[in-house]
């Protein structure tokens, strides 16, 4: 459909009369001679486009010097498909634009809290974590150790037989270790943070060597040393942890560890960290001149359990990977330690097997 108006350009101080032509979505405008030129509007592009009693003025949204005056038909044509394409976006501007840059910030913002949730936050709360002095986490774990035994019954001769072999073996960290037995049918043993640690009567009842008892403490005291477990459960409470830190507030952060209590029986430490308290847990035979192969005899007690018993046991679901750790171990026993016999040593483990079911 093609109609007359007047175009006007007050940039140039251009009056013309014109042909104007409406496409799908632009607005053609013809200029004679000698100003003979083509203008291409696209109709969302308009800055406006209104009714002056009967005529319509369209101010070019690109270009705001530029506007065109018609009426009749045309006027009504060009009103119509304005009013139908609601767009007010400037020229150039795709109508997916938006929905694209929301898109693109949702996405973005996304990203972010997985990232800070699964990377920055457990990394602030590890050095949260190192911010506690060793006293107090040692009376963090004492008093954990007395919230978790509040549900256990305590085998209090094997526990005194216990804490006997402790004193006599060689330990390099800083912290008091301590050995509980507990009543209880399933195959555990967990260390708390400080120096606590806690063994299931089921687990003395399989150990029937002192190399393997001494491999099963040197692997628990490393979790200890390390702060594994403070580090894994401080995870879990990473929002209370950070606030107190932030505050500066010790006794803060070992609430929020200390809320989570029950958690410690049931951690789930990465291959990686049990690889880990398996080698010092070697290194810890060896200083107290222990036969390494009581290390494969302790990984084999866990590897068989998971092969007898129904079920996933709790020790195994917190000791993950046993046959690689057992492969592990291997690979660093070059050769038998012919270390004499620790008569001492020997008649305590005894002792303390004697009362593995007695409490």
């Amino acid at each position: 459909m093609t109609n007359k108006g007047l175009f006007f350009d007050s940039a140039t101080n251009l009056e013309s009369a014109c042909d104007l032509v409406v496409d799908k979505s632009a607005l053609l405008i013809y200029l004679p001679e000698p100003n003979k030129s083509l203008h291409i509007w696209k109709i969302k592009s308009f800055a406006a486009c209104e009714f002056n009693g009967a005529q319509l003025k369209i101010i070019n949204g690109q270009h705001r010097s530029q506007h065109v005056i018609c009426s009749g038909e045309i006027a009504k044509l060009i009103q119509k498909k304005w009013q139908e394409d609601e767009v007010i976006e400037p020229e150039g501007r795709h109508p997916l634009f938006a929905i694209r840059l929301i898109m693109f910030l949702v996405i973005s913002i996304t990203a972010f809290i997985l990232l800070t949730y699964f990377y920055f936050l457990p990394y602030l709360a590890n050095k949260a974590v190192q911010l506690i002095p060793i006293k107090t986490e040692i009376e963090l774990g004492n008093a954990l150790a007395e919230k978790i035994a509040k549900d256990y019954q305590c085998n209090d001769s094997a526990t005194y037989y216990a804490n006997a072999i402790i004193a006599k073996l060689k330990f390099d960290a800083a912290y008091p270790i301590k050995v509980k037995i507990i009543e209880s049918k399933d195959l555990n043993a967990f260390a708390l943070p400080g120096g606590q640690i806690f063994v299931y009567s089921a687990m003395l009842q399989k150990i029937d060597r002192l190399d393997a008892w001494v491999a099963l403490i040197g692997h628990e005291q490393t979790h200890v040393k390390k702060q594994h477990s403070l580090k894994s459960i401080s995870r879990t409470a990473v929002t209370s942890i950070l606030i107190a830190t932030i505050l500066g507030d010790v006794s803060g952060i070992s609430t929020g560890i200390l809320y989570q209590a029950q958690q410690f029986e049931q951690l789930q430490y990465s291959r990686e960290l049990e690889t880990e308290a398996d080698d010092e847990g070697l290194l810890f035979m060896q200083r107290n001149q222990m036969d390494a192969e009581g290390m494969l005899r302790l990984l084999n007690i866990l590897n068989n359990a998971g092969e007898k018993m129904p079920g996933v046991m709790k020790y195994l679901s917190t000791h993950p990977d046993t046959e690689s750790r057992i492969l592990n171990v291997k690979s660093q026993i070059t050769k038998k330690q012919n270390y004499p016999q620790n008569a001492e040593l020997e008649a305590l483990f005894q002792k303390m097997k004697a009362f593995e079911g007695k409490h």
